[in-house]
């Protein structure tokens, strides 16, 4: 109901979402807004950023409805356009690392998989990459971090899989999955 609504805020994911840069890397319709709600998702962690070590809602709705009323309220276009620019660096940022026609799906760990777009798997790897200071570097080392999120995604018993497929909006999973990924980045970062 938060994507209803005809706010600034509203407007500001509108442009967001129906942007070539989102429309070519991310490619989904629009149907039921979940572009929209793939924008609202990262702009609530960028809003929010402590909010990946300790969620501070019930659940993914209450945290985006408290987003939305952020970005509503932001007065400052300047501020907007640093979100924005944002979201769009690490997109592209993404399909460096990611690959092109990546999908934020778990098709990035095997082909076969289903190459639908998995929301949990979309916040937590564009808010982790978009903390990624030195991306050059980072790049260098796509390979490696590559490898070992497909080794987490093919784990279905794994913390990490169980975060982003059994009940993904709750404090637990999310909590979870961006533990898991920081600490994974980290360890590509540290490694020599």
């Amino acid at each position: 109901q938060t994507l209803n609504q005809h706010g600034k805020g509203v407007i500001f994911l509108i442009e967001c979402a129906e942007s070539e840069i989102f429309r070519d890397i991310v490619s989904i319709t629009k149907k039921r807004m979940l572009d929209r709600e793939l924008v609202l998702r990262f702009m609530s962690f960028k809003l929010n950023p402590n909010a990946t070590n300790d969620f501070p809602f019930n659940n993914m709705g209450e945290f985006r409805d408290d987003a939305m009323e952020k970005l509503d309220n932001i007065k400052d276009d300047e501020q907007l356009d640093t979100l924005k620019n944002s979201l769009f660096e690490t997109l592209i940022f993404s399909e460096h690392i990611l690959g092109y026609m990546h999908r934020f799906s778990r098709s990035i760990a095997k082909k076969e998989k289903t190459n639908t777009l998995n929301r949990s798997l979309f916040d937590v790897l564009t808010v982790c990459l978009s903390e990624i200071v030195d991306k050059r570097a980072f790049i260098l080392k796509k390979d490696i971090f590559h490898d070992k999120l497909s080794e987490l995604l093919q784990d279905e018993g794994s913390d990490f899989s169980r975060a982003i497929t059994e009940g993904t909006s709750g404090k637990g999973a999310i909590e979870k999955r961006f533990e898991i990924m920081k600490k994974l980045i980290k360890e590509i970062i540290d490694e020599n």
